[in-house]
């Protein structure tokens, strides 16, 4: 399967790891590399973007993009993790938000902050991650906060204590941390019941197939639900002379002619083959990352 590059977009089901995910598909198909461009909580679903041989090199580009997601929050419960993986304790003595107050919450949420991350994730600190801290040293890491963007925050229903929204978020966001903080504005605490991805940059989760439905395909089957590398990135096209295009793959910068600063996708003006990444600066273009 190594003539197989590109982006497969699973499904994920619950109850299932991102990781778990990963092996079936390497075991089935004997991929040479393969890798995820974010990871999906066990108890949560929707769009897992595997990246398979040459598009592991690109991973980096999907993740910094922005992601959707429809969440069910519990109010009126805390847990450690602020969601539903650890013991869940009941809060008492509050009172029920109304409708009207809750939608003023959410808008709160919405534009550039500061988040806080749970403190058992996968957040690393001096190498380690927190979970592991935990489990090891049975103490809580401290963790600093982050920047985040809420690009959007929409109420789909409410009915307490369950709060269902739909949120769209810069990359590196936590949704159950979302959860944790929307809970202690209403003064009543709140757990992510359920997280379902939706989309991660221009792909959605109507383009996903279910793990199921990969499994039982054959390997020249599965080709035709590969997205080409090029396809899945969110950047313009730049289109470069012959002349340039073996520069551009060994790694040096080439002159061109663009008035226009950015990340670009890089193509061959000849044959319109996919070479790379590239930045245009100041009208030198510098390779980010060739396909190889």
């Amino acid at each position: 399967m190594e003539k197989i590059n590109g982006f497969l977009l699973i499904d994920k089901p619950e109850k299932i790891t991102s990781t778990d995910v990963l092996n079936k598909l390497k075991k089935k198909f004997k991929f040479k590399k393969i890798g995820h461009t974010g990871t999906l909580d066990p108890f949560a679903s929707g769009l897992l973007v595997i990246a398979v041989n040459k598009a592991t090199k690109f991973v980096e580009y999907l993740q910094k993009e922005k992601k959707g997601y429809q969440a069910l929050i519990e109010l009126g419960k805390i847990s450690f993790s602020y969601d539903i993986d650890t013991p869940i304790m009941y809060v008492h003595n509050y009172e029920v938000p109304k409708e009207k107050e809750v939608k003023t919450i959410l808008k709160k949420f919405l534009g550039k902050q500061l988040q806080y991350p749970p403190e058992l994730s996968a957040k690393r600190i001096k190498g380690k991650r927190a979970y592991d801290i935990f489990r090891k040293e049975r103490k809580f890491p401290i963790l600093n906060p982050k920047e985040v963007e809420v690009y959007d925050l929409v109420l789909l229903s409410y009915n307490f204590p369950y709060l269902s929204i739909y949120t769209l978020v810069s990359g590196g966001t936590y949704i159950r941390a979302l959860a944790r903080d929307i809970g202690n504005t209403l003064k009543v605490g709140g757990i992510l019941r359920k997280l379902r991805r939706v989309s991660i940059g221009n792909l959605n989760i109507s383009q996903a197939i279910s793990l199921e439905k990969v499994l039982s395909l054959s390997s020249s089957d599965l080709e035709k639900y590969i997205i080409p590398i090029d396809k899945a990135l969110f950047f313009e096209s730049y289109f470069l002379p012959q002349k340039d295009v073996k520069l551009f793959l060994n790694g040096n910068k080439v002159i061109c002619n663009s008035s226009v600063d950015g990340i670009f996708k890089v193509y061959s003006k000849e044959n319109k083959q996919f070479l790379g990444i590239g930045e245009i600066k100041k009208g030198i273009l510098y390779p980010r990352k060739v396909i190889g």
